[in-house]
């Protein structure tokens, strides 16, 4: 099962393109690791944007943070990087030189891992979307 966390400067996404970034990151992992859509799990916070004058770099930009589970048989998480990057910015709306992206491939079988059956029984597509912001 896949994991993304996304940090987006407070007030940069609406509730619309939250919705389009999830569906174009789910879609994109799914495309690259043949993986199932709603086995892709997206959690998205806000981060406070730099009030400074000149702005903190980098307080502009979309970072997302991906663990995708190991191919044993060919590496994936350089072309996650590259795939994802351009789906999540054109889905923010955004340069794609304000999303910067890191993938981890990780071992996630076994017992609770990715071996385990997804919930059913939700009325929503987005089960297991987070939408966070911070207390």
């Amino acid at each position: 099962m896949a994991r993304y966390l996304i940090e987006a400067p407070r007030g940069s996404l609406t509730e619309d393109r939250r919705v389009k970034l999830c569906e174009a990151i789910k879609t994109t992992h799914a495309f690259v690791t043949g993986a199932t859509w709603m086995s892709t799990r997206i959690g998205i916070f806000s981060i406070a944007v730099s009030t400074e004058d000149p702005p903190v770099p980098g307080s502009d930009r979309l970072f997302v943070h991906g663990f995708a589970e190991k191919d044993p048989w060919r590496p994936i998480a350089e072309l996650l990087r590259f795939s994802v990057r351009s789906a999540a910015a054109h889905a923010a709306g955004l340069d794609k030189e304000r999303v910067i992206v890191s993938v981890r491939e990780m071992s996630f079988g076994g017992p609770g891992g990715a071996d385990r059956e997804p919930a059913t029984g939700a009325a929503s597509p987005y089960i297991g979307d987070i939408f966070c912001e911070p207390l």
